[in-house]
């Protein structure tokens, strides 16, 4: 886990033709931070340097961030957050996570996030969930992360 002065804390994977990373963020609200978040964004890799050019990004909102959560840390298989033009899919395989983002023609990022990795990103996200709250009980923050993937579930 890295520290930007500019930015919040971030985790960063790189495959072999794709990398992406998950960032602290602050979502705003007329300029002003309203409530803690993530950023999660991923770019192709050309003859091993990033092409940030092509970065795909999507910052979660309120309800998409305890999804995610339940995802990292196995209340739900899968899910998904998209954007007009864009979209991140992330789905627990075997021994990894696998994030594949999508941005129009020819931009398909794929990027399998081994165990370690997953365990630090999990661990800014529930940072992330519980900025603000009165308690940071564990037992109050992972019970609300089984519950709200248990509605998700249901669609």
């Amino acid at each position: 886990m890295s520290n930007d002065k500019e930015f919040g804390a971030k985790i960063t994977c790189y495959a072999s033709e794709a990398g992406m990373q998950v960032e602290e963020t602050q979502r705003h609200k007329d300029g002003v931070p309203i409530a803690a978040t993530v950023t999660i964004e991923m770019w192709p890799v050309m003859n091993r340097s990033p092409d940030m050019k092509r970065k795909i990004s999507i910052q979660l909102s309120q309800d998409e961030l305890p999804i995610y959560a339940a995802v990292l840390l196995g209340y739900l298989p899968r899910c998904q957050f998209k954007r007009p033009d864009k979209g991140i899919f992330i789905e627990r395989q075997k021994a990894r996570i696998y994030y594949k983002g999508t941005a129009g023609m020819g931009n398909l990022f794929q990027v399998p996030v081994p165990i370690g990795t997953t365990f630090n990103m999990s661990q800014l996200v529930l940072k992330q969930l519980t900025a603000g709250l009165e308690t940071s009980s564990s037992e109050f923050v992972l019970a609300g992360i089984k519950g709200s993937s248990a509605l998700y579930l249901q669609d």
